[in-house]
């Protein structure tokens, strides 16, 4: 079996796809993880009591009723805790945007 350029050429064509897809998918991964960074540093920066409102609320799915009986407050001031903290996050995340 002799050498054909040909074929060798074809053989390459999707290895370099290969390694360009496989770099976009570590570039992919790379840049969710900087953006996970900042969303906890973001939040880290909230007061407690809004960070406890966000994280029960908006990541975990549980109701303003909920939230505000086991922590012993109105559901309404659980809302405000949470407009408050998505508006501190969205100004945060926004000026570290624009610095990168």
């Amino acid at each position: 079996m002799g050498f054909n350029a040909a074929t060798q050429q074809r053989r390459l064509v999707p290895l370099e796809e290969d390694l360009i897809s496989q770099a976009s998918d570590q570039c992919n991964v790379l840049d969710q993880m900087e953006k996970r960074r900042q969303l906890d540093q973001a939040m880290h920066r909230l007061s407690r009591n809004e960070q406890g409102a966000l994280v029960e609320v908006i990541l975990k799915g549980r109701s303003l009723r909920d939230v505000a009986q086991q922590t012993g407050v109105s559901a309404m001031t659980i809302q405000r805790r949470v407009k408050r903290g998505l508006a501190q996050l969205r100004e945060q995340l926004s000026v570290q945007l624009e610095l990168a």
